[in-house]
């Protein structure tokens, strides 16, 4: 799926971005810019980085734009900004968020400029970057970045979508924060198991997918969810009875997970549906409820063991709620529910979202993603952290398959190549 969306927007007033990518091969120096543009060289003398997105913000547009860039290292590349409204004196916040070609993604670098009085040329070395390791404080830059990517959150999200590479009987996708492995679970003729697949880039189709080792059994596993680190994992199975959350660890990436167990959730009429926030602190998931129905809950895996899970009742209804995805700090929610009352629910299970404004306060009433429900079942799986892209299943009485949607971008359009 090509992520880099059409975009204009406001800042003060309405400033339009030309976006031109060149290749300079064999440069020695920064091209000329042209009048009322931006243009940055950025410089890499090794092969190892593949790409990288590049955040421009200013005071007076603190929300900022991301320009995903596309490299042939060690050639040089001149990205050009064309801005309608060019102030000389402006200054401009540039950060890179750097992706190599072994998968990882790390800081780059990041610096202010002053416009000048007729454009301005910055050159930007690559180089000693890359090695960098991911660390809490790039997760927080990926955050950052990711929310200013920036849709319209009031518009509905455009048509549902298969995902590229992942297997036509594939459910339940979750994707890491870079967005370039996935994991889900796989029907084979009756058997669920855990899977996982790799991308290069986000643009790309995914690999053929792989089992995930030490974690399936000749029973069902599903709804597979891990944190940023990927040294836990939870997932739902039936393999003693009832369906259960389990849980694995493990010491590295590199290790196998070790044996799963039964998570004690307190539950009642069993449990599904976990998903886990990307810092592993908190794990949301779906059980039954004292009518036979299903509830949300959400648990503080920080807290002791013996604390009990609380049930999110802001969303919770006499129908029956499961599956439930929410954005990185926890203010929105998408989940399947039973529920009836609004003609853009298909009297089935559908798709349900809710919003706040603070984790101190409850969700507000939820309201059905009548654009993607239909007269099958729809099921969340992931929800990108700026609420721009939705991963759902939709199960018919045969079959079950894997969709995306994508909200339209705010006040963005694309006026160059």
């Amino acid at each position: 799926m090509n992520r880099r969306l059409p975009f204009t927007t406001v800042w003060g007033p309405l400033i339009c971005f030309l976006l031109t990518v060149c290749l300079l091969m064999g440069c020695r120096e920064v091209v000329q810019c042209r009048p009322g543009t931006l243009r940055m060289l950025f410089s890499c003398s090794t092969g190892l980085v593949q790409g990288l997105t590049v955040h421009i913000a200013s005071d007076a547009f603190p929300a900022g734009k991301d320009i995903e860039v596309s490299l042939l290292c060690p050639k040089p590349t001149s990205v050009e900004v064309a801005i309608d409204d060019y102030q000389a004196g402006t200054v401009l916040k540039i950060a890179t968020r750097l992706r190599t070609t072994d998968g990882l993604s790390s800081n780059g670098p990041a610096t202010s400029v002053a416009l000048e009085a007729s454009c301005t040329s910055l050159t930007l070395s690559l180089d000693g970057f890359s090695s960098w390791p991911n660390s809490d404080a790039a997760a927080e830059d990926i955050d950052q970045m990711g929310a200013a990517v920036g849709c319209d959150r009031q518009q509905p999200f455009g048509p549902a979508m298969f995902i590229a590479g992942v297997p036509p009987n594939a459910g339940g996708v979750r994707l890491s924060r870079d967005e370039l492995t996935a994991y889900f679970h796989v029907n084979n003729a009756g058997q669920v198991d855990l899977y996982t697949s790799h991308r290069d880039r986000i643009d790309d189709p995914f690999d053929p997918a792989t089992p995930l080792p030490g974690l399936n059994s000749a029973f069902l596993e599903a709804s597979v969810t891990l944190p940023e680190n990927a040294l836990a994992v939870y997932f739902e199975s039936n393999r003693d009875g009832a369906n259960l959350i389990y849980a694995a660890t493990r010491i590295s990436t590199a290790d196998t997970f070790s044996p799963p167990s039964i998570l004690p959730l307190d539950e009642r009429g069993g449990s599904g549906g976990p998903f886990v926030t990307p810092d592993g602190g908190v794990l949301y998931y779906h059980r039954g409820g004292i009518a036979g129905s299903l509830d949300i809950y959400r648990r503080d895996l920080r807290a002791e063991p013996s604390t009990p899970s609380v049930p999110v009742n802001s969303v919770n209804s006499i129908g029956s709620e499961d599956d439930p995805v929410v954005t990185p700090d926890e203010l929105t929610i998408v989940f399947g529910s039973t529920r009836f009352g609004d003609s853009a629910a298909q009297n089935n299970t559908d798709m349900w979202i809710a919003t706040r404004n603070s984790t101190t306060v409850d969700f507000d009433a939820p309201l059905p993603i009548g654009e993607l429900n239909t007269s099958y079942d729809e099921g969340p799986t992931w929800i990108s952290p700026d609420g721009c892209q939705l991963y759902f299943d939709q199960v018919s009485a045969t079959s079950q398959r894997a969709y995306m949607a994508v909200r339209p971008p705010a006040l963005f359009r694309r006026t160059g190549p």
